[in-house]
């Protein structure tokens, strides 16, 4: 399957950026509270950025009856090369990977997937490697 250059990983508060700065913080890309999914995988959503709406997309996202922005601290955008060159660290390897996944009202939808039984200090390693690549766009 063919993935376009970029994914955005939505940011519900300023807690998930490095305080006092638009930078993101590794665990906005943690998967510690995700249950396992049944294939050995955890999942945390992001969208591929398949063309110009997708930033809008995500950023206008809201929870269905409500009528506050989700991601009310913005989004982080990753480079799908800067994830296959985490995806390559010695750590990392059969660690991490991604999927696309869409949903109904979202085509853009996917997962970025860390094996579950993955060692924590590994897990945050991975978090932290994949919040120096991710560039903060907030809704201001």
């Amino acid at each position: 399957m063919e993935y376009p250059d970029n994914c955005l990983r939505g940011i519900l508060n300023d807690s998930f950026l490095v305080r006092g700065e638009k930078k993101a913080a590794p665990h906005l890309f943690y998967f510690n509270d995700a249950p396992e999914r049944g294939d050995g995988w955890k999942e945390r959503s992001i969208n591929w950025q398949d063309d110009d709406d997708a930033l809008g997309f995500t950023l206008s996202y809201r929870d269905e009856g409500s009528e506050e922005f989700k991601f009310k601290a913005g989004v982080a955008v990753l480079a799908r090369d800067e994830i296959d060159l985490v995806m390559r660290l010695r750590h990392a390897i059969d660690n991490l990977k991604y999927e696309r996944q869409g949903l109904e009202g979202n085509p853009y939808h996917g997962n970025l997937l860390l094996r579950a039984g993955t060692p924590l200090s590994v897990e945050r390693m991975i978090g932290a490697a994949l919040a120096l690549t991710a560039e903060v766009i907030d809704l201001t």
